[in-house]
């Protein structure tokens, strides 16, 4: 099921990408768009742990699939979702502070259904205190888009069994910044 809604969701992206291209656009390579998207998702694909208090991702539809939608506990946390200007937004809010109502979402690979069951893809697992913010761009030429901005104390990153604190984290035109 998981795999026919990517699929879904990639023809709707491409659909958009090529139904949003006016003539007076430049023409649109597949390959070299294919390889950007993976080029920009790959600093994601590590397996890392990020605590923050406030995420903003903003995406082209194509990563749609690839951001994990957290799960919602109505006394805990809220949703809201907005559409305006070409950008839908949908904002999880934490309503009781604290790691109680934390918001836990996963950014990386998808996941495959195979003849053994589920393969879990690579990502990186986001614990957000506040607020995590996600804008899929949806209006205009396409152009493969993933930026993860973390903010707020504490900033923490766990990889491979080593945390350390950080003062920013962000995942802009495929590179990491964690200094």
């Amino acid at each position: 099921m998981s795999r026919l809604l990517v699929a879904m969701t990639s023809l709707l992206a491409w659909s958009a990408l090529w139904g949003c291209a006016g003539s007076s656009a430049r023409p649109v390579n597949r390959d070299e768009w294919e390889a950007r998207s993976q080029r920009l998702l790959h600093p994601l694909m590590n397996e890392s742990l990020v605590g923050c208090a406030e995420l903003l991702i903003e995406i082209s539809p194509n990563y749609f699939p690839n951001v994990g939608r957290p799960a919602l506990d109505q006394k805990l946390q809220a949703l809201k979702k907005t559409s305006a200007d070409g950008v839908d937004e949908y904002v999880w809010t934490n309503l009781v502070g604290g790691l109680d109502g934390a918001i836990s979402l996963t950014i990386g690979q998808t996941d495959e259904l195979t003849d053994t069951g589920v393969v879990r893809g690579k990502g990186t697992t986001f614990q957000v205190l506040r607020q995590v913010t996600l804008r899929v761009h949806t209006k205009g030429v396409m152009e493969a888009r993933l930026d993860v901005i973390a903010s707020g104390k504490p900033l923490v990153m766990s990889m491979g069994g080593k945390v350390r604190d950080l003062e920013s984290y962000e995942v802009r035109n495929g590179a990491l910044f964690a200094p």
